[in-house]
């Protein structure tokens, strides 16, 4: 495995249950996923994981639902422990972390992106994006500065002083990975982070993820059930399937020489031309940080620009007449109700197996 990782994961086990250490020894000698629950009611979510997340660079971990992408991303800042081996962040298990190193590696080494965005509904934007250095006692002075910083560069000027109750899905969003930036650190977790946003919008977030990524060359690691999402972010993919890799490595290679029946399945519709095009034209702008500037799209400000692909959006739908649409419109100006922050997301009649011809994986 490589030299330059900034997290290595070790031989990795997780298994839910009353006595996991017991099951653990059925599931090394040879008990599948299936056979482990029907036969000691344990589940086996994540089955002798080794990764190497490498420094500086976007790991996507891929995989259906129940595949354990979820579970492995939180096994990195231990919202979940273990049931057996190591994972190593600059050299140090953190398994072996007591309260206070924890406390630490969540608060200043690694932030977190959800896909609900976990927003605290009573502090302004501007005091969202400034939690992490807050409650590390920098003084309000200060991390005003450095908060107004992040947020002006992730589209979000002049609304510091707004609620999140009054912001559309994707603004909401950028406060989540504002918030991730202004605690400067140097490992981003994000689950699922544009899941909950409707295809647009969600193209454009994937497009500001590039772009800063390309600038700051943090070390992301990054959940997706979508394939082409995973295209355009990964220089490292992982694929997941029962809580076992069935493979990993760069993107365009696993495109062309699927090692499984289980991923061949899943790339059999992607037009590999024009792939590998696209996979080229990302990976040229990841390297220039070149990803399309956020203040020429349409729109001044992330509000006008979301509203804009919105509007876009509704007018291309046949036989549209100016109506809402419950499935194609968040809404035309700030948010209110508590309902409102669900995003949209294409689905296929046949339980979210695939969207775009094949080129995605559903929760």
């Amino acid at each position: 495995m490589s030299e330059d990782a900034k997290i290595r994961i070790r031989d990795l086990y997780k298994i839910f249950g009353e006595d996991p250490q017991t099951a653990l020894e059925a599931v090394k000698g040879g008990m599948g996923k299936p056979e482990l629950l029907r036969e000691t009611n344990h589940v086996l979510g994540l089955c002798d994981i080794n990764v190497d997340i490498k420094d500086g660079l976007t790991t996507v971990i891929m995989g259906l639902s129940g595949s354990g992408k979820s579970t492995l991303i939180r096994h990195l800042n231990r919202l979940i422990e273990p049931t057996a081996g190591q994972v190593l962040v600059d050299g140090e298990d953190i398994l072996e972390y007591g309260p206070s190193q924890l406390r630490d590696l969540r608060r200043r080494r690694m932030s977190m992106v959800f896909q609900k965005f976990a927003l605290l509904p009573h502090r302004t934007v501007l005091e969202n994006a400034a939690l992490a250095l807050a409650v590390s006692g920098v003084e309000r002075g200060d991390y005003e500065k450095e908060a107004n910083k992040w947020l002006d560069r992730v589209g979000l000027e002049g609304n510091a002083n707004l609620y999140p109750h009054q912001l559309s899905g994707g603004m909401q969003q950028r406060v989540g990975i504002a918030r991730a930036l202004v605690s400067n650190s140097e490992i981003m977790l994000m689950d699922e982070a544009f899941s909950a946003l409707d295809p647009l919008i969600r193209t454009d977030m994937q497009d500001l993820l590039v772009e800063l990524q390309g600038e700051l060359q943090k070390t992301v690691v990054f959940i997706t059930h979508d394939l082409d999402e995973a295209l355009k972010l990964a220089d490292h993919l992982v694929i997941l399937n029962e809580g076992v890799v069935v493979q990993q490595g760069e993107p365009q290679h696993i495109l062309l020489h699927p090692a499984d029946p289980y991923i061949e399945d899943f790339v059999s519709d992607i037009n590999r031309a024009r792939a590998q095009g696209a996979l080229g034209d990302d990976a040229r702008r990841r390297s220039l940080g070149q990803g399309r500037r956020r203040r020429d799209r349409p729109g001044s400000d992330a509000r006008g620009r979301d509203q804009h692909l919105r509007r876009r959006h509704l007018q291309e739908l046949p036989g549209h007449q100016g109506r809402r649409s419950g499935r194609h419109a968040e809404d035309e100006g700030p948010r209110q109700g508590a309902g409102a922050d669900q995003g949209l997301r294409q689905r296929h009649p046949h339980e979210d197996e695939r969207v775009r011809g094949g080129g995605a994986f559903h929760r």
